[in-house]
């Protein structure tokens, strides 16, 4: 196959991802999360089972697919929202107050943090590699120590809240509980 070809296979072939990721979307919004089947996507998005297969050998592969996807909206709104933030305690409760409301604000991600799907979606968000590496890339812009705990502690913060919604202050609860553990490092956190 000439270069030409090969990319344009390459681009055909991410566009069929995303209009599958964006088919799945609109499905996981209109019918819940836990009830979308694999037949359902490939009959909406208009391709054979086979083919979504090719691109997403099973179902937690599509799911991670999605959820990376989103993630790296929400995370590009993050960084606009936080750039301009010189204190690493506020650039930290801003980031994880932009994360939730990036999920809040989109009702097909709220889908995935409905009583049915909660437990799954959780285990997802830890085994993401892209929530893991953008969540690690802004821990290390914080100055704290970085380590892959305090990734998992972030990522668990911002799932807790979106599963269980607070009723007190979001700025106040991650200021007291997050913010010593991340950016000072201090794990007697109160």
């Amino acid at each position: 196959m000439s270069p030409e070809r090969a990319w344009l296979a390459d681009e055909r072939s991410s566009v069929a991802r995303d209009r599958i990721l964006t088919v799945a979307e609109e499905l996981f919004f209109r019918d819940g999360v836990a009830e979308v089947t694999m037949r359902q996507i490939a009959d909406a998005a208009g391709c054979s089972r086979a083919t979504l297969y090719r691109y997403f050998p099973g179902r937690t592969d599509l799911d991670l697919a999605y959820i990376d996807r989103t993630t790296g909206e929400i995370a590009r709104i993050i960084g606009e929202k936080t750039a301009g933030i010189a204190d690493p305690s506020d650039r930290l409760v801003a980031a994880v107050r932009t994360a939730i409301a990036g999920v809040q604000d989109n009702p097909a991600l709220m889908a995935w943090f409905s009583p049915d799907s909660a437990a799954a979606t959780g285990a997802l968000a830890m085994s993401s590699d892209m929530i893991n590496a953008v969540t690690g890339r802004f821990v290390a812009l914080l100055g704290g120590p970085g380590d892959a705990s305090d990734v998992a502690w972030i990522v668990r913060v911002v799932v807790s809240f979106l599963i269980v919604p607070a009723s007190e202050d979001i700025d106040h609860l991650v200021r007291r509980y997050v913010v010593p553990v991340i950016v000072t490092g201090d794990e007697r956190a109160p």
